[in-house]
């Protein structure tokens, strides 16, 4: 019996690529025409103009992928996922800090949904065929593997300019407290009445709350230490502990004893009187 033809849109057809030239075994990149399932972003990612591509290995990047299939038409966007369903949020808000960027989501492996512009583009790409692997090292997209990228990764993320540093810190929490003043000018008075007659009440304790300083901080935390050594010196030895266990199991046996003779006190007097 001959096998069931597959068509075009459930076909997966290999891309085979390679680092560089070095490298010859390549890797296989499988993609084929995406299919809208149930809360799968229907209008980020159009049925006639989206790829799903998968098995994409760690050290392809967003502009890999785009070099990849360039060919096939101009790409509009490219989602990087680790699992395949709904589109991961913010994705395209930009950071505003050069030094505190946000954690990579994708580690390993991973599968990319491509948007084209056109919906013959997906078409074209569906069609292809590859008879050679594609290199994924260019001049514009260099790719790194191995020792190479975790040092490289290493030397980008520690090595930094202290005094810029340092001034986006400054400017950051100077921003954060121009805010939070403006935002405790605006609220309204507690006990004084508004523009419709609203009292603004809030619930608070006798004690009052406690004051956020350096100096707060160290007195607590000297504090807390003298508890923590008495408390550790009244076990010290370890004859000590021994002693307090004999203490505590004698205790509990004097304990036993009286228990015991209330007991039988109570027995004694139980008498049966129907009368």
């Amino acid at each position: 019996m001959a096998a069931p033809m597959m068509s075009t849109s459930e076909r997966l057809i290999g891309m085979p690529v390679i680092v560089n030239q070095a490298y010859p075994i390549p890797h296989y990149i499988y993609y084929k025409r995406h299919t809208l399932t149930k809360g799968d972003g229907g209008d980020r990612r159009p049925a006639d103009r989206t790829i799903l591509a998968a098995n994409i290995p760690p050290y392809c990047s967003e502009a890999v992928i785009r070099r990849l299939f360039a060919d096939c038409g101009k790409i509009e966007r490219v989602d990087i996922q680790e699992k395949p369903g709904a589109p991961i949020d913010n994705t395209d808000k930009p950071t505003e800090s050069s030094y505190f960027q946000p954690p990579c989501k994708v580690l390993g492996f991973k599968l990319a949904y491509i948007v084209f512009k056109k919906p013959g583009s997906v078409n074209g790409a569906v069609q292809k065929s590859y008879p050679e692997p594609l290199v994924l090292t260019s001049k514009d997209t260099p790719v790194t593997t191995g020792l190479h990228k975790w040092c490289s990764e290493y030397q980008d993320s520690h090595l930094m300019d202290t005094g810029q540093l340092q001034e986006e810190v400054d400017a950051f929490m100077q921003n954060f407290d121009s805010n939070k003043k403006q935002e405790e000018d605006t609220k309204p008075d507690e006990g004084e009445e508004d523009g419709e007659g609203w009292v603004t009440v809030s619930r608070k304790g006798r004690k009052s709350a406690a004051p956020h300083t350096e100096k707060h901080r160290t007195r607590t935390l000297a504090r807390e230490r003298k508890k923590r050594k008495q408390k550790e010196l009244l076990s010290f030895y370890s004859y000590q502990l021994r002693e307090s266990r004999r203490e505590h199991i004698a205790q509990l046996r004097k304990k036993y004893e009286v228990d015991k003779e209330k007991i039988a006190v109570m027995k004694a007097n139980r008498k049966f009187r129907p009368m």
